[in-house]
């Protein structure tokens, strides 16, 4: 598979929308809110030709709360920057080089450095969660074009080393100061194809979600998330994906979260 997206510096257009249904074990009441998306992403720096240095910019920020029909814009959030690497590093040992080496050397600014310029609210919280879920779908695709002959290993679930048992950093605001997530095993499968993308199914095991606050208040879930990523024969792109997230209380709270999440080029 070819990777021609990560060959130029093209500015691509996305949306991401995320439907997120509480559901109330206790009472059985549900409500739904929503949070749309629309951003541009491009490849600002190229290290080398298979490592692209990525730069985010929010176009537009929807929001439905409960009991809504109508989305709000979130005028805060136009124009909101963040960053990430896209790569297809097939030398396992040469992508664990340059992977340890940005430990110490961070070659752009971190994600909780850049909602560090946004007012602390459980709204930028809420936005917070649909940049990474942006980040996440193009961390899967770069473990998809780290992988060699991934086309030849139909259905067969492969583990993703790179993001198995990571701990991921959510602490953001007075409402999620000590918030963290901690990743369990993942997986991703190649399906098949279409006459204009390649289907990959994915899944980790049930991993550890900490939401805490500065009250050392703290609620234990366990996240369940699947889904699939269809990825562009033309440019090796992401051309739509989806996941379902399951966050369910272990602390004997009643409330069940389903997130469904799209993503999508424009």
């Amino acid at each position: 598979m070819d990777y021609l997206f990560l060959k130029n510096k093209k500015s691509k257009e996305f949306t991401i929308s995320m439907t997120n249904e509480f559901i109330n074990t206790s009472s059985g009441e549900i409500y739904v809110t929503s949070l749309e998306t629309k951003y541009k992403r491009f490849i600002y720096e190229k290290p080398i030709e298979s490592l692209g240095f990525v730069k985010y910019i929010v176009d537009e920020t929807r929001y439905r709360k409960k009991d809504s029909e109508d989305f709000m814009t979130w005028s805060f959030a136009k124009g909101f920057e963040f960053y990430n690497a896209i790569y297809a590093l097939k030398d396992k040992a040469y992508k664990d080089i340059l992977i340890e080496e940005s430990t110490y050397k961070k070659p752009f600014e971190t994600v909780e450095e850049s909602f560090s310029k946004l007012p602390k609210l459980p709204s930028v919280y809420l936005l917070m969660m649909q940049v990474f879920d942006i980040l996440a779908f193009d961390s899967f695709l770069s473990f998809i074009h780290c992988q060699e002959d991934v086309e030849k290993s139909l259905k067969q679930y492969m583990k993703i080393e790179e993001l198995s048992n990571k701990n991921i950093d959510m602490s953001i605001g007075e409402n999620f100061e000590h918030s963290n997530f901690k990743h369990n095993d993942f997986y991703i499968a190649y399906l098949g194809e279409s006459y204009i993308y390649e289907i990959f199914d994915y899944y980790a095991d049930s991993s550890d979600v900490i939401f805490g606050d500065l009250n050392s208040k703290m609620r234990k879930n366990k996240s369940l998330y699947s889904g699939k990523v269809l990825v562009s024969k033309e440019d090796g792109d992401i051309y739509h994906g989806y996941m379902h997230e399951l966050i369910v209380p272990i602390d004997g709270s009643n409330k069940v979260i389903s997130r469904k999440v799209y993503k999508d080029q424009i």
